[in-house]
């Protein structure tokens, strides 16, 4: 799973000035704004997504990650991701369905502390009420990203006006 932010520039004054003038020097700043809001979003995200029994590195917070690409001569695309299968169902939730159990009876044992039998029980007892309820989404990359969006535009607007500061001393 991953999102994906996606910021246009028309309406910002300067950017299109910029993107003809100077290419290299507004891509270099879009690149900077890139890393700055991936690094806020990153740490966002995990700080809304839930621990399992892994704990936070060898889980789903553990395999949160940002990336920061260029893309030509005129994109800056930064992703949020993770490579874990089971981030959908977390993010958005599930209708009722039987989930495996043993991961279930694991989570008893790990998190609550029970005995084999007593996670058991447990075990079933949730699959059970995920079976009649389904589960609740987290949505941790729906609310990073909206909690975050205008600091995020800021990082963009902070960047054409760099490169447009550049393009003012003569680059």
């Amino acid at each position: 799973m991953s999102a994906a932010i996606h910021i246009e520039l028309d309406g910002v004054p300067g950017a299109t000035k910029a993107l003809k003038r100077a290419p290299d020097a507004l891509m270099k700043e879009l690149t900077v704004a890139g890393v700055e809001a991936e690094m806020l979003l990153t740490r966002e995200v995990k700080e809304n997504t839930p621990v399992g029994i892994m704990g936070g590195s060898g889980g789903l917070k553990g395999s949160t990650y940002g990336r920061t690409y260029t893309l030509g001569t005129s994109k800056v695309e930064t992703k949020i991701g993770t490579p874990k299968q089971y981030a959908v169902p977390v993010e958005v939730g599930t209708k009722p369905h039987m989930p495996p159990v043993q991961p279930l009876i694991d989570w008893a044992i790990v998190k609550l502390g029970k005995s084999a039998k007593e996670a058991r029980g447990i075990g079933f007892a949730i699959a059970l009420k995920i079976k009649a309820k389904g589960t609740e989404g987290q949505f941790m990359y729906h609310r990073a990203f909206k909690d975050n969006k205008d600091q995020v535009a800021g990082f963009y607007r902070a960047a054409v006006g760099r490169a447009a500061a550049i393009l003012g001393k003569g680059a």
